[in-house]
């Protein structure tokens, strides 16, 4: 029994409308597959950074106790302390990766859109 592949392909004949709103698709995924892997991966790329960084959070902030990142997450701290301690800067991150996903893969299927519709 000979198995039938289906292959979607574009019409010929896109519109610029039909171009913008399929970029505009392909930009949303995106963002969406951009966002959810950079939190999946954020807390442990914050803790990463501190370790090679050596990083001592409290002198930036005048603290008196001088206790360092990994410390922190060593001692007995509440649950809620330890994940903003791993989800500091979250929103600059998340405004980041939204933007530059946004514009990465919006850009990308409009400018192939163009191609192909020039190629014909």
């Amino acid at each position: 029994v000979p198995i039938t592949l289906f292959v979607f392909k574009k019409e010929r004949n896109m519109t610029k409308e039909h171009a913008t709103k399929s970029a505009l698709a392909d930009a949303t995924a995106g963002v969406a597959g951009s966002l959810v892997a950079m939190l999946a991966f954020y807390p442990m790329d914050v803790y990463k950074t501190n370790l090679q960084a050596g990083r001592d959070d409290n002198k930036h902030k005048n603290d008196s106790d001088g206790s360092s990142f990994t410390n922190k997450c060593n001692n007995n701290i509440s649950l809620i302390q330890y994940l903003n301690l791993l989800f500091r800067g979250l929103h600059y991150k998340t405004a980041h990766t939204v933007a530059s996903s946004f514009t990465y893969f919006f850009l990308y299927s409009w400018i192939k859109s163009k191609h192909e519709s020039f190629a014909r």
